[in-house]
């Protein structure tokens, strides 16, 4: 594509507003699209307030961004359009379900819309479904994250352009982990944010039946954050900290404080935190759910286990013990991590996706 014609393609991608890995997505595909697009923008949407990193990270990029609160969704609803309107973008990448003002703004300007499903489709209420269903019909290209989520939606939509593109991290340089040999504490983590669907709550009750030199740290924000930390306080629980969100240039940093990430949850897409632990050789204990157990192997790159405290404990206390099994399973996961979730396949992907639209081809 000749540098005139892509000096046309303007791009908006409309995220949740606070920590998520859709979100860290966004602004990963944000920054590799600067040089190659002529306006890079983003729309921050919801209750959670905007990280300062997110801030820093959108100036340091010249990512042209805006905040929208939540307030009453006609108006809420209102102000997206006309932000959108402001841009002038011909291209919308919708990572939440504002499909209504997007739409509108679809239809006036004639802009491209590009549909992006991030949560399980096993976790969503009737209304959710219904909304991705007109969504589906309203967009020019569907966008699932893995092949589980390609089959479902395929069934009910033959007819439309629905492709299947993997999250993508940066993977981390090689480095040496330190071999895990017998010290006082032995620190377990999940960074996720702190909402019903997931684990949090089980895993207070497991680690309060384990011993305290098995500490668990809870890292990210969320709307159940205030009732979990009061569960502490009441039981007084001495082994799980909770330390808070922590800035995605730092992430690498917090993995390497951690012996093994445990990862509990309802039901996911494709987890970001399970991505970066997997790139970063963590032994891992995730759920036995949809979109986590087709990215895990059980005994092989990581560890399934039930959703049960019964289940859970057990398996924390049977990791400690196997050291030879796990040196495996940490390599296996590395490797894994980076065959499948390299970054510049995923960016790669979407641009070609983008070009499609205006019926050019992308050439790195």
């Amino acid at each position: 594509m000749s540098k005139e014609k892509k000096k046309n393609i303007k791009i908006c991608q409309i995220v949740y507003s606070g920590y998520g890995g859709h979100t860290d997505l966004a602004l990963d595909l944000s920054k590799n699209f600067v040089n190659e697009f002529s306006k890079v923008c983003l729309i921050f949407y919801g209750y959670q307030s905007l990280p300062v990193s997110y801030i820093k990270f959108c100036k340091k990029h010249k990512i042209t961004y805006c905040k929208l609160k939540l307030d009453f969704f006609l108006t809420d609803w209102w102000r997206i359009f006309c932000f959108l309107t402001k841009l002038k973008c011909n291209v919308v990448i919708l990572h939440t379900g504002t499909i209504v003002p997007v739409f509108f703004y679809k239809l006036i300007y004639r802009a491209k819309l590009i549909s992006a499903y991030h949560q399980s489709i096993y976790l969503k209420t009737l209304k959710e479904k219904f909304r991705d269903y007109v969504q589906f019909y309203l967009s020019n290209i569907n966008i699932v994250i893995t092949k589980i989520y390609y089959d479902y939606f395929f069934k009910m939509f033959k007819k439309k352009s629905l492709s299947i593109i993997s999250n993508g991290i940066e993977i981390p340089k090689s480095f040496k982990e330190k071999k895990n040999k017998r010290k006082k504490f032995i620190y377990f983590g999940m960074a996720s944010r702190f909402i019903k669907t997931k684990g949090h709550k089980l895993l207070i009750e497991c680690f309060e039946n384990l011993p305290n030199n098995m500490v668990l740290k809870f890292v990210g924000t969320g709307d159940d954050e205030k009732e979990l930390k009061k569960i502490l306080i009441e039981k007084n629980i001495k082994n799980i900290h909770f330390e808070g969100y922590i800035e995605k240039n730092k992430m690498s940093n917090w993995f390497k404080s951690i012996d093994y990430y445990i990862h509990i949850s309802d039901g996911e897409t494709m987890s970001l935190s399970i991505m970066q632990a997997m790139a970063m050789g963590k032994v891992i204990i995730a759920s036995d759910v949809s979109g986590i157990k087709n990215i895990i192997s059980h005994k092989q790159n990581g560890y399934l286990v039930k959703n049960t405290k019964t289940n859970i404990i057990r398996m924390i206390k049977k990791i400690i013990i196997y050291q030879k099994q796990n040196f495996i399973i940490s390599n296996n996961a590395i490797n894994f991590a980076k065959k499948n979730f390299d970054l510049k396949n995923t960016v790669k992907k979407y641009k070609n996706l983008i070009y499609k639209l205006f019926n050019e081809n992308y050439s790195s």
